[in-house]
């Protein structure tokens, strides 16, 4: 179990080390103020990798329900080796006031396909086959329908304007179009901006000409058909150069 603990100052009361120390490591009142208008979803850190054929959860900060949940250390997370569809989730436990402390208690959940989960905020998903390794998606499409691959499609990001896809996906859309030598300016130039920076839900919207209402599954959707789009013209590129190049030699 995962718990943060923010100090209750009151007037009067005795201010000690034990208070001090909890302040130091996790200011959620400040935080919280800080983050308002942010949506629901991962604000920083996190970044679910694979490292030794384990998922690690890495240190940050998600908004859900009106909560704010700091991991302070990297959490390891096993997926069972048996086949099936799983899921993992950060579950809330309780919020309760203890003595000079208010304590949000929360905890992440692997389950399987048919396990019932209630409430809960997505982190990854896995769809396990047995002989083979957890990996990384190193291609944006299909990462749905790749077995033993870390699925991060339904992780919500927050942005002022509204939850989007995670940035790593993102980041990883970008890094996949720019492999395209035949990538035009505009393109490219739009690529490199998410590359090298968070983006806002409606920076995404507006470059995809999709809803601001997308879900991530939407916006997934959308990032697949314009890299396929892009591809198809420079493989059409690629043909058009090779019969004229056949051409000038007959």
């Amino acid at each position: 179990m995962e718990r943060n603990r923010v100090p209750i100052f009151e007037k009067g009361k005795i201010l000690d080390k034990e208070m001090l120390d909890e302040l130091k490591n996790l200011n959620l009142d400040y935080v919280n103020t800080l983050y308002f208008s942010k949506s629901e979803g991962v604000i920083y850190g996190i970044d679910p990798e694979v490292r030794d054929n384990k998922i690690i959860l890495n240190p940050g900060l998600i908004k859900y329900n009106g909560d704010l949940y700091k991991i302070l250390t990297g959490k390891e997370l096993n997926i069972p080796l048996e086949d099936g569809e799983y899921k993992c989730f950060l579950q809330k436990i309780d919020k309760t006031l203890k003595d000079k402390f208010l304590e949000l208690n929360f905890e992440f959940k692997v389950l399987k396909d048919e396990e019932k989960l209630g409430d809960g905020f997505e982190l990854f998903r896995v769809s396990r086959r047995e002989g083979a390794d957890l990996k990384e998606a190193l291609q944006i499409i299909g990462i749905d329908k790749e077995y033993n691959t870390l699925n991060l499609i339904n992780l919500k990001n927050s942005t002022l304007s509204g939850t989007s896809l995670s940035s790593k996906l993102l980041k990883l859309y970008a890094k996949n179009m720019l492999e395209n030598k035949k990538l035009d300016s505009y393109e490219r130039v739009i690529c490199m901006y998410i590359l090298n920076s968070n983006q806002e839900k409606e920076f995404i919207s507006k470059y995809l000409n999709i809803s601001y209402e997308a879900n991530n599954l939407d916006i997934y959707a959308a990032l697949e058909k314009r890299y396929l789009s892009s591809e198809n013209l420079n493989k059409k590129e690629k043909i058009i150069e090779k019969n004229t190049r056949k051409m000038l030699v007959d």
